[in-house]
C-alpha cells in the first residue's frame, strides 16, 4: 500500500502534484537540493543550491558534473564516488563534507544524500533519471565573529570535517 502524499481536496491530479512539488523545490531556500546521475550529472538544482553554491541554474543544469563542488583533496581521495556508492548501497549517506562555491570560497556542510531506487528501474531512461538526491542544510564559511567560538555552529562543522579527513590520511587545507 502506498503512502498517500497529498491531500486529494488540493492535489487530485498528476500535473498538479508536478507543480505543487516544484513549488516546495523552488521555494525551499534555506536547503540546497541536488539531483544527479550515477555519473555525477547535476539534472535538479533548486533556489537553495544557487544560493549556497553561486551557479544558476542554467549555468549547471546538465552541463557540469558534481564534482565541481568538491574540493580538490576530496575528489583526489574518491570521495565523491564512494559517497555516491554508499548512497547507492545503503540508501543513504550522512555526513559533513567540505564545499568549493562558484567564486572559489570553500564551505562547509552537513549534507544528506539518498539513493532515488525507484527512478533507477527500467529501460534505457533510466540511466538519465536521477540516481541521487543531495539534500544540505546551508553551508558556512567559519568567516566573521566568534569564528573561533565553540558556539558558532561552524566551529563544529569544520572541526568534525578535518577530523574525518585526518583520520583517513586525506591532506585537509583552510
Amino acid at each position: 500500500m502506498k503512502a498517500r502524499l497529498f491531500d486529494s481536496s488540493i492535489v487530485s491530479t498528476a500535473q498538479e502534484a508536478l507543480d505543487f512539488i516544484a513549488n516546495i523545490l523552488e521555494s525551499s531556500t534555506e536547503y540546497s537540493v541536488i539531483g544527479k546521475d550515477l555519473d555525477g550529472k547535476i539534472l535538479l538544482w533548486n533556489e537553495g543550491a544557487r544560493r549556497m553554491y553561486g551557479y544558476d541554474a542554467d549555468e549547471i543544469v546538465g552541463k557540469l558534473n558534481s564534482e565541481v563542488l568538491h574540493t580538490r583533496e576530496d575528489v583526489a581521495a574518491g570521495k565523491p564516488r564512494e559517497m555516491m556508492q554508499a548512497a547507492l548501497q545503503n540508501g543513504k549517506w550522512e555526513g559533513v563534507i567540505g564545499r568549493i562555491r562558484k567564486d572559489g570560497r570553500r564551505i562547509y556542510s552537513a549534507r544528506y544524500s539518498h539513493a532515488a531506487n525507484g527512478w533507477l528501474r527500467g529501460g534505457p531512461q533510466a540511466a538519465r533519471r536521477p540516481a541521487v538526491l543531495e539534500v544540505t542544510n546551508r553551508g558556512c564559511d567559519g568567516a566573521g565573529h566568534g569564528r573561533r567560538s565553540r558556539a558558532n555552529p561552524c566551529f563544529w562543522l569544520q572541526r568534525l570535517y578535518r577530523q574525518t579527513h585526518r583520520s583517513r590520511n586525506v591532506p585537509v587545507a583552510g
